[in-house]
């Protein structure tokens, strides 16, 4: 998936959506629990702070609607009565050192063991993202864990992402305790954060699989000429503390059309906690006609699934009459190289012709930039074939132009879509 980069063909993306069920009940009772079910109570229990030089701030949301092309919803278990988020996209190209820190302590005394559980929808971009846990008995100083490290940069594919932390050697038998989530980064995507629990027992989940990093389409829409076979698969992986006994997974297809498709793969007799894994199905799928497909991924096993949230993974592509696609041209961002040389730089898309005779007619694109200063800017649109010429590096030695284009931008907005 790639995010925030200006092309002059269209961004590599599929348009996904998130399949978001309710969190399950710990397996023991928290002594502590923050829904964040008002804004009052929101600016009550807690404060934003830290460093930013971007004008957001932690905020109270009622709305759990993805914000982004392929973010679903956020599934955490009461994400329609409120949740804390740091919108990052929305700080802009800013470096961020942001907190937010509970208000009031909480009381631990005589709790030989503390545990910490939240619910979490984390996505960033640099590599110079981290988000960390922070316990204090005094609220000024802070003992940090990194967490959400399994995350990729530029995946916002997951509804719900659980955390959840042995945090007895800070906050064991102490009469006060403040919890602060700390986010570093910058312009990254989002950080939102709810339920978070206190308990005095482990509280990670017996039955707890997860489906991770789906594999998507190679375009979003591919011409029905060139529509070879469509290769699926994912990551998975056991949360649970207990070995999962017969996982499989499912691949179905559905195309408005009529196409229809599935197949399922048997991964693991015995799948051991903490143990991951990757499958590609064996079976490939070949559309037969143009439309719109709706692919979904199922992971299961013989135990039932105490977070069925992060099993499931959706999205569709289309087969065109004669267009080529990396994305479905909804919502995109943009950015540029840290270094440009003599004003000029490039983006591109890689499409594979499976049966030639084809001609290209047209670049659909869009830019974005500060204050619409595109506009009185033009743009070249070149279209390449590929002729690797034998040797380890992949540059200009390696294409041949076979058409060009261009366009001159007058009064069009950022993220306008335009043709050449």
């Amino acid at each position: 998936m790639i995010r925030k980069n200006i092309t002059p063909f269209l961004l590599v993306f599929a348009a996904v959506f998130g399949i978001a069920l309710s969190a399950s009940a710990q397996s023991s009772q928290p002594f502590f629990t923050e829904t964040f079910p008002s804004q009052a109570d929101f600016n009550a229990n807690w404060t934003s702070g830290g460093t930013n030089g971007g004008s957001e701030s932690w905020e109270w949301v009622d709305d759990p609607s993805g914000l982004f092309n392929g973010q679903p919803d956020f599934a955490s278990e009461t994400a329609d009565n409120g949740f804390a988020r740091f919108n990052s996209d929305a700080n802009g190209e800013f470096n961020h050192d942001v907190t937010l820190t509970i208000n009031n302590p909480i009381d631990c005394s005589g709790r030989d063991m503390v545990f910490i559980s939240v619910q979490n929808q984390y996505g960033y971009f640099s590599n110079i993202s981290e988000a960390q846990v922070g316990i204090s008995t005094d609220g000024v100083n802070f003992d940090y864990i990194t967490i959400l490290e399994d995350v990729r940069g530029n995946d916002i594919s997951d509804p719900v992402q659980i955390v959840e932390l042995d945090i007895s050697e800070f906050a064991a038998n102490e009469a006060q305790v403040f919890i602060q989530f700390r986010w570093v980064g910058n312009f990254e995507y989002t950080w939102s954060i709810d339920d978070v629990k206190l308990f005095e027992e482990d509280p990670q989940l017996q039955f707890n699989l997860t489906l991770e990093t789906p594999l998507i389409p190679f375009n979003y829409a591919t011409p029905v000429s060139q529509a070879g076979d469509f290769f699926f698969g994912h990551a998975y992986r056991n949360n649970g503390s207990q070995s999962a006994m017969d996982v499989m997974t499912t691949l179905e297809i559905e195309g408005n059309n009529g196409d229809t498709f599935s197949t399922t793969e048997a991964l693991q007799m015995s799948f051991a906690p903490g143990a991951s894994d990757t499958v590609g199905y064996t079976e490939t799928f070949m559309p037969s006609d143009t439309g719109v497909y709706v692919y979904s991924y199922a992971l299961s096993s013989a135990n039932q699934d105490e977070q069925p949230s992060d099993n499931t993974f959706a999205g569709d592509f289309l087969v065109t009459e004669n267009l080529f696609s990396k994305d479905d041209g909804r919502g995109l961002a943009a950015t540029q190289p840290a270094t440009i040389v003599d004003n000029t730089w490039e983006i591109g898309n890689y499409y594979v012709i499976e049966n030639p005779g084809q001609v290209a007619t047209e670049a659909i694109f869009s830019v974005a930039s500060n204050g619409n200063s595109h506009q009185g800017q033009s743009v070249s649109i070149l279209l390449y074939q590929i002729t690797d010429n034998g040797d380890t590096q992949f540059d200009d030695d390696d294409v041949t132009v076979v058409g060009f284009g261009s366009y001159e931008f007058t009064d069009e907005v950022g993220g306008q879509a335009v043709s050449a």
